[in-house]
């Protein structure tokens, strides 16, 4: 059965096609952000007439702290199946004693192993250390350490003299620190500009008319500041004419200066506060020290504090006339003041971008100067690291651990062995609770889980007879604590096999099923992945073969949405029976101003592994006509690539830079340096290549290594039309 959801219905985000056809079983891989939630609603909206519509999205709308999971059926398991669960969970304890056997002596291979690495990594770590403290030029940043000597000893190579005092005298230079930005200014002075004339130009009504006041804002003020100074319950006699203060008095004094008065009152006050904090953040304004940056800008560093001198002058002049007419209007409340509309405001926005442009071009001007230092530390290092490999002898250290490691490898694939046919025993055990028929309980089914699981200290146990479906959480002292307790994790796994379970209880529809696994395996292990897998599998598998079963699959459908590539080559049928009209994949990559939807029709367009989507990256990032994204999908390709074949980056650059376009060379020099992971200097030199260009210079890299078959393979020979070189 096929069904089409409508993407145009989505509000704000939007998808390349207008309808998404959805099969019986179908796997989507889409990152975060891409609208997997969205679809999600979508299909809940447009589906819940025809099917009975099922979503699981994590725990929350399943479990609650202490609170009943669902009302469902409940039943007794079958005698006959049973006995065979016993039979096979004997074999099962069995094959773990022999597994326990063997993991003590795989155990002792790995001791030796450690021990072997220690000192390997001894011997690295004071290599790492004398290189850490050469000084005069010093050639390695502070935290260098064991790892970093690691990563660079296949580098290694020795200088001659003279080449080595080249790169100490090149090494060392003087780099000025980055200046810091403007401070920024919090509060939008036309939206205060517009406040303060409202409140200059805003019309206040007396209370009551208190005719001694006589329209003398003076006289008014004077008794307002009056009634502030003197108490109603103390204060008997005024303290300036000594009269009495008669409680009539007091009530016509407060009716006077109660409710709008008091809050124009509290306005004008808040107002001349935003005015004085406005200041104080111009006065936070400081000019540059011209000799912080280098002499190339200091000329336009001198007219930039020029403006900034001449700009806070006019803001506090501006400041200064709004404050005078406020405290001006808060004399004569009920006096109008014409608002002050001719008025000069800098453009500080404009201050802080040249000051951004003048510090951009300042950090340009320290990675000139940085790369040549930080390339000759370089190579100063190679070449000690060269001495050192003889001094502590690392060679023989290296080989001994790897022949301990060999050993270990050894033994633990004669585990790996063994679990897996722990495994299949274990696959068996969970087919024959599958076909479990009669009074099984839905909590009982998840005990055996957790159970299974082996690590999880708790279990479901239900509070009375009178309350089915209400569980505790039981530790396995037998002592009841909340949910709560539980991590996220536990949480998930417990509401995932509650969900997968619930959909066999009875219904009161006909109604097909269409489950939605949003994301199922978040925040899990790595063995609770493979059991949310298993329980996925076996819904799914009836779908493909039209197997008729007691939950009756026929025209149900299962979509699985997912983020994480790992769990989307896993939990798919095997290659055999990965494509067929019943099953359906699905990728979701996010554009520049939509979401591509890719519906895969063949196994060799799918997603493979990791660096098969890093492939794929490349090519949407090429289709998209996006170079900058081109550029870190290229280099973490092709630095995958080299350690997969154990090839030296660094030794294939210089040794094919006469075939390499010199562009790709500089930008692969660069992704060796310290921060390769970020190619921000890469990035800013490449910057003006196109697409197509950076597309000839991963041909030509390939090429230059005799794997052009490699990248035709990957490449899968994507046309663009539209494109051009």
């Amino acid at each position: 059965m096929v069904c089409e959801i409508n993407l145009q219905a989505s509000e704000y985000l939007k998808y390349s096609k207008p309808t998404l056809k959805l099969t019986s079983v179908n796997f989507l891989l889409g990152r975060n952000g891409t609208g997997k939630s969205t679809l999600t609603r979508l299909i809940k909206e447009q589906l819940q007439n025809e099917f009975d519509v099922r979503i699981f999205d994590g725990f929350e709308s399943l479990l609650d702290e202490n609170r009943e999971l669902n009302a469902v059926a409940l039943g007794r398991e079958n005698t006959e199946i049973q006995n065979q669960i016993k039979d096979l969970e004997t074999k099962i304890q069995a094959t773990k004693e022999e597994n326990d056997d063997l993991a003590e002596k795989v155990q002792e291979a790995k001791s030796a192993y450690d021990s072997a690495t220690k000192k390997l990594n001894n011997a690295m770590m004071n290599a790492a250390k004398d290189i850490k403290e050469k000084d005069n030029p010093r050639i390695a940043k502070t935290t260098y350490n064991r790892i970093d000597y690691s990563k660079e000893r296949a580098s290694a190579q020795r200088l001659s003299p003279q080449e080595r005092t080249a790169f100490e005298e090149e090494a060392i230079g003087q780099l000025l620190k980055l200046p810091v930005a403007l401070s920024s200014i919090p509060i939008d002075f036309q939206k205060l500009k517009e406040r303060a004339n409202g409140l200059l130009t805003q019309t206040v009504v007396e209370s009551v008319r208190l005719p001694e006041f006589a329209d003398n804002p003076q006289k008014t003020n004077f008794a307002q500041r009056g009634m502030e100074v003197h108490n109603r319950q103390k204060d008997k006699v005024c303290a300036f004419c000594g009269g009495e203060l008669t409680q009539k008095r007091w009530d016509q004094l407060e009716n006077y200066f109660s409710g709008k008065v008091t809050a124009f009152q509290t306005a004008l006050n808040t107002c001349i506060d935003d005015f004085q904090t406005l200041e104080n953040s111009i006065n936070k304004i400081t000019q540059y020290d011209s000799s912080s940056f280098y002499p190339s800008l200091r000329a336009q560093v001198a007219d930039l504090n020029d403006s900034i001198g001449k700009s806070k002058e006019v803001a506090r002049e501006t400041i200064l006339s709004f404050r005078t007419a406020l405290n001006g209007r808060k004399d004569s409340l009920f006096q109008q003041v014409p608002p002050i509309e001719q008025v000069e405001w800098p453009d500080f926005k404009a201050l802080t971008d040249i000051a951004q442009q003048l510090i951009a071009e300042h950090a340009g001007l320290s990675n000139t100067v940085r790369c040549r230092q930080d390339l000759a530390k370089e190579q100063l290092r190679y070449h000690h690291i060269l001495e050192y490999e003889k001094k502590y002898e690392i060679v023989k250290l290296d080989q001994d651990a790897q022949k301990c490691e060999t050993e270990s490898g050894k033994l633990c694939k004669q585990k790996e062995e063994l679990e897996r046919k722990l495994s299949d025993y274990q696959e068996n055990l969970e087919k024959l609770f599958g076909q479990i028929k009669d009074e099984s309980l839905i909590a009982e089914r998840i005990n055996k889980y957790l159970r299974a699981h082996g690590e999880i200290g708790f279990q479901l146990v239900l509070q009375s007879e009178a309350e089915r479906g209400f569980y505790s959480i039981q530790d396995s002292d037998g002592n009841i604590r909340p949910i709560t307790k539980l991590s996220t994790g536990e949480k998930n796994i417990i509401a995932f096999v509650y969900f997968m379970e619930a959909i066999k209880a009875p219904r009161d529809t006909d109604k097909p099923f269409f489950l939605v696994l949003d994301d199922p395996m978040t925040s899990n292990d790595d063995t609770y992945q493979y059991l949310i897998i298993s329980l996925i599998e076996r819904y799914y598998v009836p779908l493909l073969y039209d197997r008729t079963t007691k939950n009756n699959h026929r025209g149900n459908q299962l979509l699985v949405l997912t983020h994480n590539t790992h769990f989307y080559l896993n939990v798919r049928p095997y290659k055999n029976n990965r494509f067929s009209d019943k099953i359906q994949y699905i990728h979701l990559r996010k554009g520049a101003s939509h979401t591509q939807v890719v519906c895969v029709s063949d196994q060799k367009d799918d997603i493979h592994t990791s660096y098969d989507e890093l492939w794929e990256e490349l090519k949407f990032a090429y289709a998209e006509n996006k170079p900058e994204f081109m550029w870190n999908s290229m280099r973490r390709i092709i630095i995958s690539f080299c350690e997969f074949n154990n090839l030296s980056l660094n030794t294939i650059i210089r040794k094919s830079s006469d075939k390499l376009d010199s562009v790709l060379c500089g930008a692969f020099r660069k992704s060796m340096d310290v921060n390769s992971h970020e190619l921000l200097d890469c990035y800013s030199e490449t910057n003006g290549s196109t697409c197509e260009q950076i597309r000839g210079y991963m041909e030509q890299f390939f090429s230059g290594l005799n794997h052009s078959e490699h990248y035709a393979a990957h490449w899968c020979e994507h046309k663009d039309p539209g494109k051009s070189s």
